[in-house]
């Protein structure tokens, strides 16, 4: 085989590869038109029919026609209703300027009478101003007068008043003046009765009468009682501590205050009075410690 030959052969070769792309390419792009047209099952490869899509198409037009004639429907009778309601707006408004037409005139007859009304008040207002300027003088004559009266009644009710409170307060100093005479004479007699002197700060060291508990001994002779300041005890007050023995109240000894709080007292022990150990809930009193009548 010659050069041309080969050439040829070559040549032959490549133009085969194109037809063979060529006809690729034809079976590539072939299109099956019958599904294209008529597919009711749409795939990837196929839609949906254009038969199928006019039918879609041909209902949504059917569906939207139908809103328009039921929007055309609902307009009409909206127009209706406007019409009607724009012919009610209508009368009413002529009704209304009418109405509008009498009140005006009934105005106008109104503010008449109310000028005619205000020329007569204002007269009436002239001669009230006279009738009052002269109840303000009257009233001013009455006012003064009755100041003058209360003034004078209330000068005499106090003289009355100060009259009794000084009749009042005599009777009452009178009644005291006798009381106390009387509560004189009774402590004249009970002091000579018992040998005492008229004198209280001879008795200002004595405790005033009471009674009451041992509720602790204490360390060092020492014994705390249910009595304190607000009962009147002191620092140095002495009391006697007794105890219940068959019934009968035996003495103790005598303790005397050292410290005192507003409810308890912290006591000692008198030296050489104990006759026996004093002991919680012995009886403490003060009587034993007053001042003995004469014999």
């Amino acid at each position: 085989m010659n050069l041309v030959g080969k050439i040829f052969t070559v040549l032959i070769f490549v133009m085969s590869i194109v037809f063979m792309a060529c006809a690729v390419m034809v079976y590539k792009t072939q299109r099956n038109w019958k599904l294209a047209v008529d597919n009711p099952n749409p795939s990837t490869d196929y839609p949906l029919g254009l038969s199928q899509q006019l039918a879609q198409k041909e209902e949504e037009l059917k569906k939207e026609q139908d809103r328009r004639s039921s929007l055309e429907a609902t307009l009409k009778r909206e127009q209706n209703a406007a019409i009607q309601a724009r012919a009610k707006l209508e009368n009413a408004v002529k009704e209304a300027r009418d109405e509008l037409r009498t009140v005006q005139q009934q105005l106008q007859a109104r503010e008449q009478e109310l000028r005619a009304a205000l020329a007569e008040a204002k007269n009436s207002h002239d001669e009230l101003e006279r009738r009052r300027a002269e109840v303000s003088d009257l009233r001013d004559q009455i006012t003064k007068a009755r100041e003058d009266r209360d003034k004078y009644f209330a000068d005499v009710v106090k003289k009355t008043d100060e009259v009794n409170q000084l009749a009042n307060e005599n009777a009452r100093l009178k009644a005291e003046n006798l009381e106390i005479s009387r509560q004189y004479a009774r402590a004249q007699e009970v002091l000579r009765k018992f040998g005492l002197k008229p004198e209280p700060e001879l008795y200002e060291n004595e405790p005033p009468a009471l009674d009451s508990l041992v509720i602790a001994v204490l360390p060092g002779d020492l014994v705390e009682i249910k009595l304190g300041s607000d009962d009147g005890l002191r620092e140095g007050h002495q009391l006697t501590v007794s105890r219940i023995q068959g019934g009968v109240p035996t003495l103790v000894g005598f303790i005397e205050v050292v410290k005192t709080t507003p409810d308890t007292s912290v006591c000692k022990v008198v030296p050489g009075s104990l006759r026996s150990a004093i002991q919680r809930g012995d009886r403490v009193d003060t009587k034993q410690n007053r001042p003995q009548p004469k014999r």
